[in-house]
């Protein structure tokens, strides 16, 4: 039973579980479901629903990491939280957020999205403040 859902468009699920796992080693209870071109809109909808409906019913809470709001896996998603409301969406998944997911079970959606937002830096801004 997963309780890290990865769902994004094309293959960026895989290789971000791919990459923390080269960082931290093996990542059990983590899926991943990926958005393709070939795949109709009624499968992926089964097909996620399958792994959120699986997610649900684990005992620890899910997190639910999707790439873009608005896209396929988002929309699915969204249905779930606002019939069933017990797991956590985050949506702009990036590796710090996964990490974050992945060694602290009990971290909720803030704490997630406050480890993908600090992630994100302008270097050169930071660089020109820089004395």
């Amino acid at each position: 039973m997963p309780n890290i859902i990865l769902a994004t468009h094309g293959s960026l699920a895989a290789s971000l579980k791919a990459t923390a796992e080269l960082i931290i080693g093996n990542i059990e209870r983590i899926e991943c479901f990926e958005m393709t071109a070939g795949l109709a809109h009624d499968e992926a909808d089964r097909a996620l629903t399958d792994l959120v409906t699986r997610g649900r019913s684990h005992q620890e809470h899910l997190n639910v990491l999707v790439d873009i709001q608005g896209g396929s896996p988002f929309n699915i998603c969204s249905r779930h939280l606002i019939e069933h409301g017990d797991f956590t969406l985050l949506t702009g998944v990036n590796l710090p957020m996964l990490l974050e997911a992945a060694t602290d079970l009990a971290a909720d959606g803030s704490q997630l999205a406050t480890a993908g937002a600090a992630a994100v830096v302008h270097v050169n801004a930071r660089l020109q403040d820089t004395p």
